[in-house]
Parts: C-alpha cells; structure tokens; sequence
C-alpha cells in the first residue's frame, strides 16, 4: 500500500480545519465504503473526510449500491 495518506495526514496534522481532505477508495462489497474509511481516518490523522472518490463506479446499478452504503 502506498503511504500517501499517512504523509498527507502528517503534513497537514496542524491544520486540518484549514483543509478540505479528499481520498478515493473502491467499491468492493456491502461493507466496501465504511470498511475503508477508518484505515483512512487513521492514517490521515483526521476525524473526517470531506470528500471520498470511489473506483469502480460504472454502471447506475453500481452508482445506487454505493450511495445506499453512504447513507
């Protein structure tokens, strides 16, 4: 796994209200979308994520799988 997050959760540690944090993820079963997301909190050392991109979104079928999973 690349270490990205954890060097961007590092550098922006001490001003994280002043950012907007993205992160992409896959789709990968009923559980995929909060399955990937602690992982993320944790090594973004952040209790949020603004904006989650989400792989493998090619169909509507897909598309309503995945915004159901969002809540």
């Amino acid at each position: 796994m690349a270490d990205s997050e954890e060097k961007i959760g590092a550098a922006l540690e001490d001003v994280r209200d002043n950012c907007i944090i993205a992160t992409k993820d896959w789709l990968q079963n009923q559980t995929g979308i909060p399955c990937g997301c602690p992982g993320s909190l944790k090594r973004l050392r952040t209790d949020r994520i603004d904006i989650i991109q989400l792989h493998g979104i090619d169909d509507e079928k897909t598309l309503a799988k995945a915004m159901e999973l969002m809540g």
